[in-house]
């Protein structure tokens, strides 16, 4: 069950090589809006840019509720946001990407109308629109399967889960933090889906998304990609995520005795198809065939 104990909000934020100016200023008017004690907590993740890291802790510096931390070492995606919940001072934790940027004037006040209805709420990500063809692949990605509505990702919530724009009770989250082993890019929130659903934590989404503008360019985003089809690989063998569209992809080759016909087909047209990926209209099925490609020759390596 929700706890009705509000102390505050606590809003955490993971740095690394990124301005936290957008998101800086639309948290400043969301914290003068709200009637409740509230937080942000910045830490930076040992930036290998130190000019950007110096700007953003003048940006930063004297500001009441605002705090910027610098890690004096690289710990990883899973570990910096971990760090961040331990540092909160507050009962309630909002997990916000950096290279986000808050669109709707209720923001936060739109989390507390459902604070006592249950312990975690997501709000969801929005797209507005492709200013750089090079970040096409991110964009058109976002659009189609992150760019979903409240009542749709609500049909399997677990599934639909991030940690950008996720709201949950500071003890739960402790007792549930994310798997540090999972040092590299990609699905670190996957599991996190996983032990909520395991442990039978109630979820609910709601349409109260913030804008996504860190885009990446199309060659980064495909690199990217390939760690996360690496974590989620070890995420199979360790035997979760078998409920996955990617994972019942794969079984149904399986099933068919259809994996080497499959690596056949992508070795013939793999040219054709990073192709397509890098161009300015890329498909979002030739991406589908990317990360299945990716995941069958990483599932061969560990067998």
């Amino acid at each position: 069950m929700p706890s009705d104990k509000l102390t505050g909000i606590s809003v955490l934020v993971a740095v690394y090589n990124y301005s936290v100016e957008v998101l800086l200023d639309g948290l400043l008017l969301q914290l003068s809006e709200i009637k409740v004690p509230a937080e942000v907590i910045f830490m930076d993740d040992c930036s290998s840019n130190s000019e950007i890291s110096g700007h953003n802790i003048a940006l930063t510096e004297n500001k009441e509720a605002i705090r910027y931390i610098l890690l004096n070492q690289n710990v990883g995606r899973s570990a910096v946001r971990n760090r961040l919940a331990e540092q909160a001072q507050y009962s309630h934790l909002l997990f916000i990407d950096v290279d986000s940027k808050i669109v709707n004037p209720d923001f936060l006040e739109n989390y507390l109308l459902h604070i006592k209805d249950t312990p975690a709420i997501a709000g969801g990500t929005a797209y507005s629109e492709l200013k750089n063809p090079l970040h096409s692949l991110r964009f058109y990605y976002g659009k189609s399967r992150e760019e979903v509505a409240a009542e749709q990702r609500d049909q399997h919530p677990y599934d639909a889960i991030t940690l950008n724009n996720l709201f949950i009770e500071k003890a739960v989250y402790l007792k549930f933090p994310l798997d540090e082993q999972l040092t590299q890019y990609g699905h670190e929130d996957t599991k996190f889906g996983y032990e909520l659903k395991a442990n039978k934590i109630p979820l609910l989404h709601i349409d109260n998304p913030v804008e996504h503008i860190g885009l990446e360019d199309n060659q980064a985003f495909l690199d990217k990609t390939r760690l996360g089809v690496i974590n989620f690989v070890k995420l199979v063998k360790g035997g979760l995520g078998h409920e996955s569209k990617l994972y019942r992809a794969y079984q149904k080759l399986e099933r068919f005795h259809a994996i080497g016909l499959f690596r056949l087909f992508y070795a013939c047209f793999s040219k054709k198809i990073m192709k397509n990926l890098l161009s300015e209209k890329p498909s979002i099925r030739l991406f589908d065939l990317y990360k299945l490609h990716i995941f069958i020759e990483e599932l061969k390596k560990v067998s």
